[in-house]
């Protein structure tokens, strides 16, 4: 069944204009009030859990599904919390564990991901040595791109879909984000799945070992095209790359509005020199981190004040480590992106220098950081609400409706939506503002109709359940029982009395998915 926008428009008590804005057709020459394109739900007060269970659900998390109501009613917020931040404690969902374990490739060292990333096969015909002689000749970007970085953004939603570690799977799509890398750039395809398991193995420790282990990532440096930089050299033009070091200041630790200037860039870029990728042409661990010392620019330098000796070597990137990792500046930066991710996109100030506080005196711990925001006035602020991004609408939709997927039929619906895992082209990561987002409603749309009609490869929702719940009450029941499941809010009596006396001439066993793809799309959902 297609739904048009009018017959939207009507359910869920919306103007066709709103509607439109919210990506159906483009009105920008009629309003440039982006934020009428997904209007805020007129009840914000959930009713099956008070509002910090809730949001911790939301927000820490890719939605309810029944056990974390359950889970969540009987200990409390703050119980669960606590769990939730020892995540090696938490037993994994055994559907979850058997999905990842069909995915060859999340494992792999650089070296065997290549191979499994292109179709060039050169062991078949020459001896191993100059096989990876001669593989490592190619220019990076040579392959085709296949099971790598398909099976690396595979897991990024299974693991938000199936994960009893939800506020571990939000934090590490939070810092994947911080430390954006585009697995589309050349070798970042094989690259990036070594790098996505050390931002896991520290998302939920310290901001210095997240830092620490970025710096040394191989997909960063040859995303950031550090990989090549080197001290200047008249003679073969070779010079410092200022890619990686200008990132490095704006985006992973000071902040743009730091004061640090152009001269500190180009120092930060000369302490980088030589930290590289092992290409392997006659290194044998090709894809590894490696610093090539004759390439470091060992004389004196100066960054933020500080002044780096000559002679340091390595160091030179250590010592720089230590300075960015505990400054002032980076403890407001990263409190206030926490604050615009988890809280509200125009971050509370009051909150953001609390968050900074506990970042200077904790060494950036992060769990701490999560508790002051989890137990914040501003964390359960009714008028601090989030637009759900793309890729959470999706994993909360899947949640919401106990679907079972490969995650492979999905993957296309989060292109169209605009955020498939990894592939952000900037390298300030996916936004978490809503005005990124909010003209973009009719694809959502779309997929929910899909996923309740079972239109999506290797995927289908649980029908068991859905036609549990239809068989219990009439269709004004039903529709009252599906909407407080998913939404946790009660909808206004009169869109409840339109949605049950739509769709399929009253019929509630046939109706009941168009009903709760209409739910799915409503604002109540799409605000959390």
């Amino acid at each position: 069944m297609i739904i048009r926008r009018r017959d939207f428009a009507g359910m869920l008590g919306l103007s066709v204009t709103t509607l439109a804005l919210g990506g159906c057709v483009d009105l920008a020459e009629e309003t440039s009030d982006s934020a009428a394109a997904v209007p805020r739900p007129p009840d914000l007060i959930p009713t099956s859990l008070e509002m910090r269970s809730w949001r911790l659900l939301n927000r820490f998390g890719f939605g309810p599904r029944p056990h974390d109501i359950a889970a969540l009613e009987r200990s409390g917020p703050a119980a669960f919390l606590e769990c939730q931040l020892h995540p090696e404690q938490l037993s994994e969902d055994p559907h979850l564990t058997q999905m990842l374990a069909s995915l060859s490739t999340l494992e792999l060292d650089a070296d065997a991901a290549r191979d499994s990333e292109g179709e060039w096969k050169g062991d078949d015909y020459i001896i191993p040595l100059f096989s990876k002689l001669l593989q490592f000749r190619l220019p990076y970007g040579d392959t085709t791109p296949g099971a790598v970085s398909r099976e690396l953004q595979q897991a990024r939603l299974l693991r938000a879909v199936y994960s009893h570690r939800q506020v571990f799977e939000s934090m590490v799509e939070f810092w994947t984000d911080h430390f954006s890398i585009d697995q589309r750039k050349s070798s970042c395809r094989w690259l990036k799945t070594v790098d996505d398991r050390q931002i896991r193995r520290h998302a939920l420790g310290k901001f210095r070992d997240l830092l620490a282990v970025s710096m040394r990532s191989p997909a960063m440096l040859v995303y950031l095209d550090n990989a090549d930089s080197r001290r200047r050299d008249p003679l073969t033009g070779a010079a410092p790359n200022e890619n990686y070091a200008r990132e490095l200041l704006e985006l992973h630790t000071l902040g743009v509005d730091a004061g640090y200037s152009l001269s500190d860039i180009q120092e930060v870029a000369r302490c980088l020199t030589g930290w590289s990728v092992q290409t392997g042409l006659l290194e044998f661990e090709p894809g590894d981190f490696v610093f090539r010392d004759g390439w470091h620019d060992d004389q004196p330098k100066r960054v933020l004040g500080f002044a780096f000796p000559e002679g340091q070597a390595e160091d030179d990137g250590e010592e720089l480590l230590n300075l960015l990792a505990g400054h002032p500046k980076t403890a407001e930066f990263i409190s206030r992106k926490l604050c615009r991710r988890f809280v509200a996109d125009i971050p509370p100030q009051a909150l953001v220098d609390q968050l900074t506080s506990v970042f200077l005196a904790t060494d950036g711990d992060i769990p701490s950081l999560i508790r002051t925001i989890v137990g914040s006035d501003e964390f359960v602020d009714p008028e601090n609400m989030k637009l759900r991004r793309p890729f959470d609408f999706v994993a909360a939709a899947l949640r919401a409706t106990n679907a079972v997927t490969s995650g492979v039929g999905v993957l296309p619906y989060l292109a169209e939506l605009g955020q498939v895992p990894f592939q952000w082209a900037q390298p300030d990561g996916y936004p978490d503002q809503m005005e990124t987002w909010s003209r973009g409603m009719l694809p959502r749309w779309n997929f929910a109709i899909d996923l309740l009609h079972g239109r999506i490869a290797e995927t289908h929702t649980d029908g068991r359940a859905l036609s549990h719940m239809t068989g219990r009450e009439n269709a004004a029941g039903i529709c009252r029982t599906l909407a407080r499941s998913v939404t946790g809010q009660q909808f206004p009596a009169d869109i409840l009395s339109e949605m049950s006396e739509w769709a399929a001439g009253g019929k509630a066993a046939t109706a009941a998915p168009q009903w709760l793809a209409l739910i799915l799309s409503s604002p109540q959902f799409q605000w959390r």
